[in-house]
Parts: structure tokens; C-alpha cells; sequence
């Protein structure tokens, strides 16, 4: 069997991750707490803490971004454990439960045989969780952008001018350009704006242009 003939795991929603990252860190601190009680404060002290972090990470918000941190650390917890139970295995050392044994033996070896796994556990619903909340916020900026683009302001605002570029007409600040008339032709502002009564390119009339003598005009006169 390929792996792509494997049935692929179900994605989990938000709700279900936060539930299995909530009994994963349940589990590990009363993993820290009894290791405590066993005599191992210092290994005790640091899953308590570990679980806590955990816990405190698992909900949306500014505290969320330390839950890459047990994530990770998780992880190499769980595979120094798992290391460390094969080499007990190899050196005929494993430790296995027992009834002749003492009951604090007992649960010693019962938490080093979980705490691989509740660190494997933790550090999968960890993973999980931070892909779930990268693609709920994904999909609210894509919303959001879908909203901007279909309330976009219409007409679209004016440019402004950067600093170097000349003038451009229209922009803010800028005076209306106003057409260059002929002398004592009809070059109001109400033009421009429409409040003008005359029609728009229509002014004074223009005087005539004196038009220059030709060489001809002189002989018919003589004549």
C-alpha cells in the first residue's frame, strides 16, 4: 500500500482542535504534577509549565502567537522521550509495569511511557490549530478585500501630485485652465461653469484684420 492509497484524516474545525489541544495539555500537566509528587520537580516543573503555555495559547488572540513556541517545544519533547524509551529498550532496560513492583515505580514508568505520545498529541492538535487560524484570517482579508472592491468610491478620488512631477490640470490645488480668447472675445469664468447665458464659444465679434496691399493694387489705381 502507497500512501496515496491511504484514506486521508478529516479536517477538524476550530472548536474540535481547541477541545483535542484542551485534553492534550490536560493530560500533560497531570503528567508535570505527578512527576512532582514522584521526586522529579525539575522534569515536573517543566511539562507543568509546558501544558501551561499550551493552554493559555489555544484561543485567537494576542496570547496565540506563543502556541508556535509549544508546538515546537513539544515536539522535541516528544522525540527525546521516544528516543530515550528505545535506548532503555535496547539496554534490557524498559520500563515495563508490574505488580511485584512498587506502586511508585509503576507510575514512574507510566509516565515515561505516555509522555511521548501526549507530547506528539499536543504538538498535532498545536500544528493543526495554527493552519486553522492562518486560514480563517486568509479568508476574512479576502472578504474584506471583496467588500473595498464592490463599495469602491465612485468617481475614483483625484491623484495627487508627487513631489518633482509639473503641475497637472485637475488636481487639487490647481487652477482651472482657462482658454485663451481672441482680444474682446467672451472669456468669463460662467463659462467654465456653465452659468454663463451666452453660448459656450461664442463671443464679441472680431474686428477685421486690415489685409496687406498687393503689388497689383497701385497699376489700377494709376489707370
Amino acid at each position: 500500500l502507497g500512501l496515496n492509497e491511504l484514506a486521508p484524516m478529516p479536517e477538524l474545525s476550530m472548536q474540535a482542535l481547541q477541545r483535542g489541544l484542551l485534553v492534550a495539555t490536560f493530560v500533560q500537566g497531570s503528567l508535570g504534577l505527578l512527576r512532582m509528587c514522584l521526586g522529579d520537580f525539575f522534569s515536573g516543573s517543566y511539562t507543568l509549565l509546558l501544558a501551561t503555555l499550551g493552554y493559555n495559547s489555544r484561543h485567537p488572540g494576542p496570547a496565540s502567537n506563543w502556541l508556535k513556541t509549544y508546538v515546537l517545544i513539544s515536539f522535541i519533547n516528544g522525540t527525546m522521550g521516544h528516543i530515550d524509551l528505545v535506548q532503555n529498550m535496547l539496554l534490557q532496560n524498559f520500563p515495563a509495569i508490574a505488580v511485584s513492583l512498587p506502586l511508585s515505580v509503576n507510575l514512574m514508568h507510566t509516565v515515561q511511557l505516555l509522555v511521548p505520545g501526549v507530547s506528539f498529541c499536543g504538538a498535532y492538535f498545536g500544528w493543526q490549530h495554527l493552519k486553522a487560524q492562518r486560514k480563517v484570517m486568509v479568508e476574512a482579508y479576502q472578504r474584506d478585500l471583496i467588500m473595498m472592491l464592490e463599495q469602491a468610491p465612485w468617481p475614483p478620488p483625484p491623484l495627487y501630485q508627487l513631489p518633482g512631477m509639473p503641475p497637472m490640470p485637475g488636481m487639487p490645488g490647481m487652477p482651472v485652465p482657462v482658454a485663451n480668447f481672441p482680444a474682446g472675445g467672451h472669456g468669463c469664468a460662467g463659462c467654465h461653469s456653465g452659468e454663463c447665458g451666452r453660448p459656450r464659444g461664442v463671443g464679441a465679434p472680431l474686428a477685421p484684420v486690415p489685409e496687406a496691399c498687393s503689388d497689383e493694387e497701385p497699376e489700377k489705381k494709376e489707370q
